[in-house]
């Protein structure tokens, strides 16, 4: 339950009601407000000019605040990453969902969030001008209540995904991403407790798909067997790995 609400027009005055409030927490879009089952203080950013892209050579800065269907209409040269949005959510959704609220999930069956993990992506958060590898963010926790401020994705030459699920539109039960850099092919596995999970390969090096399962903890779960997922697994990577 949301007990007070403040929007600060400057990043100064956001963290400085942080610091004040224990129990406040940054809001983009809100989508993930109803997750909270204690009383919460909402400290919304959207007057903060988060919501801008910009690019550097072969790197997008995604303002933390941005709206996913914004990112997807930016990146739309990317087959894989529109494919991973679509089912991600609705249109309507993407429109008030942000791909900061998308990262600080942390969700394990989430499309986007595993082809961002697939890439070279980089979060900046304030105060200190922080900032972290998303895999490293995914598997660590102290971050948790910092200001994400911005995303860095270093773009790949090609970004595959594919993935099974109950039904073409469905969150997938599993998914796979693959980002094709010129020295590198970097594989992420989500759909499995405390995924994504990224695994890295130099460009002539043949993929392991076994030591990949192997990594995973693979459990039975309400949507499929372990046995099912791990042979699933395997035959996502296979199937989309060989032509790189």
């Amino acid at each position: 339950m949301i007990q007070n609400y403040f929007r600060p027009k400057t990043l100064k005055e956001a963290l400085l009601l942080k610091e004040m409030y224990k129990n406040s927490r940054f809001m983009g879009g809100g989508l993930t407000f109803k997750n909270y089952e204690d009383n919460i203080i909402a400290i919304d950013l959207q007057d903060l000019n988060l919501d801008q892209i910009t690019v550097e050579s072969s790197t997008v800065n995604i303002g933390a605040a941005t709206p996913l269907e914004k990112v997807k209409s930016f990146l739309t040269r990317y087959h894989g990453l529109n494919k991973a949005m679509a089912i991600e959510a609705s249109k309507n959704i993407r429109n008030v969902g942000t791909i900061g609220g998308l990262v600080m999930s942390k969700n394990s069956r989430s499309p986007f969030l595993n082809c961002l993990n697939s890439m070279r992506t980089k979060i900046f958060f304030e105060p200190g001008n922080i900032h972290v590898e998303l895999d490293d963010f995914i598997r660590g926790k102290n971050h948790d209540n910092l200001l994400v401020r911005t995303l860095s994705l270093h773009l790949p030459k090609e970004i595959i995904f594919d993935f099974v699920s109950r039904s073409p539109l469905d969150i997938p039960i599993i998914s796979v991403a693959i980002s094709v850099y010129e020295d590198e092919r970097r594989i992420s596995c989500n759909g499995f407790r405390n995924g994504p999970f990224l695994f890295s390969f130099n460009s002539s090096e043949k993929i392991n798909i076994k030591h990949i399962v192997t990594q995973i903890d693979i459990s039975d779960d309400i949507w499929a067997s372990a046995a099912y997922k791990k042979m699933a697994l395997e035959m996502l990577i296979s199937r989309n790995a060989k032509e790189y």
